[in-house]
Parts: structure tokens; sequence; C-alpha cells
């Protein structure tokens, strides 16, 4: 993310020069180097390395920040490329070798997962040449400290494009069925030729001559009141797209602080219909309207996944 016409944000898992594994003792090892006026070698890359001193502004505590000037190889940041896999997107794009790397006091630790420690997954990269083509690149603004994050926005990168694991294919539902954005339980699961489950109170409400005969387009679901008993309507097609169909859904997890097994349904969502031509990764994708997670609530889900090993 370009800041300025020589700053970008990146991710930190992005900048890992050096070894994940005791990955202290290496950082203590390279500013000692550089002190002494050598250079330090890890794997292809010989690298200098200092302390950059800066100041908590809420507590008045000094943090520690790690500076990484990456002599050889210097390493390259493009901006403006869509697709990584795409020669004439390359060349379409701006570019410029790396002065230094900056990983903040607590960063991410590198991995396949955050593990119990998390960290910040972000670093800032000096470039060696400022860019110049700004008439076809937005640089970002960067929020100040009381900005209200939770909102929505836009999700943009250049990662996974199918939830895949391993070999099993994973997709999701859509908002519009009994059970909202849940697992299917088995790939290849979406069904077309029959519709979804319903009860016999919906049904009966959908065959009256003066209630409508399904929901209406603006409307996700009507819910009934039989008694003191609420019965949720569902409409036989799919509102996303009536050929995506429908899945049988693995657990219940509206309730986040109290799951259940339980065996329903949903619609099927673009997920469950990806084109397996595109590239898995290095493509530039934006999702528009997404809504940024509660803290608390985004703290609950990450507490309830460490039990289970690590984030």
């Amino acid at each position: 993310m370009l800041i300025t016409t020589k700053y970008v944000i990146s991710a930190a898992h992005c900048t890992e020069y050096l070894p994940r594994e005791e990955n202290e003792k290496h950082n203590k090892k390279c500013i000692q180097k550089t002190q002494n006026g050598e250079r330090y070698t890890a794997g292809v890359f010989s690298l200098e390395c200092r302390i950059l001193w800066t100041t908590d502004s809420n507590t008045d505590q000094e943090i520690r920040n790690l500076e990484i000037v990456p002599v050889h190889p210097k390493g390259k940041v493009w901006v403006g490329v869509n697709d990584m896999n795409n020669i004439q997107s390359f060349l379409s794009g701006e570019s410029s070798t790396i002065k230094r790397v900056v990983r903040h006091a607590r960063t991410y630790k590198g991995g396949n997962n955050y593990g119990s420690f998390g960290g910040y997954d972000t670093t800032i990269i000096e470039l060696d040449l400022a860019l110049t083509k700004l008439e076809y690149f937005q640089q970002a603004c960067l929020p100040g400290p009381s900005f209200d994050d939770i909102r929505e926005g836009k999700l943009a990168g250049y990662g996974k494009y199918f939830r895949d694991s391993w070999d099993k294919k994973v997709c999701q539902t859509n908002r519009y069925g009994k059970m909202k954005f849940h697992y299917c339980k088995n790939e290849n699961a979406c069904i077309t030729d029959s519709p979804p489950p319903s009860s016999k109170v919906c049904d009966d409400f959908f065959n009256r001559a003066d209630t409508p005969d399904t929901v209406p387009e603006d409307k996700e679901e009507i819910m009934i009141m039989n008694g003191t008993k609420p019965f949720f309507c569902f409409g036989k097609e799919n509102k996303e797209n009536k050929d995506f169909g429908w899945c049988v859904t693995q657990g219940d997890y509206y309730d986040p602080r109290n799951t259940k097994k339980r065996k329903s349904w949903g619609f099927c969502s673009n997920d469950c219909h990806l084109n397996n031509n595109e590239a898995s990764a290095g493509v530039l994708r934006i999702v528009d309207h997404v809504r940024v997670m509660q803290e608390d609530l985004c703290n609950m889900f990450l507490k309830r996944s460490l039990p289970h090993g690590t984030v």
C-alpha cells in the first residue's frame, strides 16, 4: 500500500529476511554485526540491522523497532501490478529497489499461523527511488488514532482465491438461506435439482391466496409466529443466482459462545462456483462493502481458537 512516493506499508510476512526459528537471536546477531561495521548473512541475504526507537504516545513507553537494510539482494517493490502471474501486468507497473524495511517491536514472527504471540503483521518499506506515475496510483490515507475503523469498507489483496483445505473443496453459504455464512458439509455439495427443505408452516403460508408465494425480492426471510414458536421461511430459489443451488451445512455458529452440532441447510454462494482456472494467488482482488468485526467479538473468536492450537 503506497502512502507516499517513497514509502509503502506491507505485510510483515512479506519481509522475512531473518530466519523464523530463534528469530530474536538472529536479530541480535545482525544488530551486533552492523555495530561492528560488518554485514550479517541470513540465507541468500546480506543484511545490516539497527534499532529504531519510537515512543508510545499513550504510555510514553519506548519501543524498539527493527530496521533491516537488505544490502544484497536488495529486493523490489512493484506498484500498479494487478496480476503477478502476467508479464504484461508487470510491464505496465512501476518499481523500485528497497532501501530499508522497518519492522514493529512486536511484529508477527512468521510461520503459517500467528501462534499464541500474534504480533503486528505490518511493516514499513522505504524505496530507493520515488515513484513518478502518481496520476495512475492513488496514495493511501493513513487513519489517525481517533479514527473509527468499525465501519464498512473495502478488502483488497493478492492472497488465496480458493478456501480449499489441501485437496478438500470448501465453500460457504450466502445470506439468503437458513444457515447464513456457514460451510457446506461436503465437497461438490450444491443441490440444484430440488428445492431446499421447508416446514409445513411455511408451505401453508406461501400456498394461501392472501399471502405472497415466496419471500419478497428485497427480503431475506419471513418470520411467522405459530403460537409462541417462531418459524423462519425462505424462498425456494437462491437469490444470488438460481443456478447456484443449496447445500447441507455442518454446525450452528450463530451464537459463538454456544456452538452446536446441527445438520441444516443454506444457499450456496459464489464461493462454491469459482472458476478453477483462476490463479490461486498473485492477483489483485477487491471485495466491497466489507464490515469490520467489533473488537470484543473479534477477541472472543481469537481466544476460542487458541485452545484448539494456534491461530
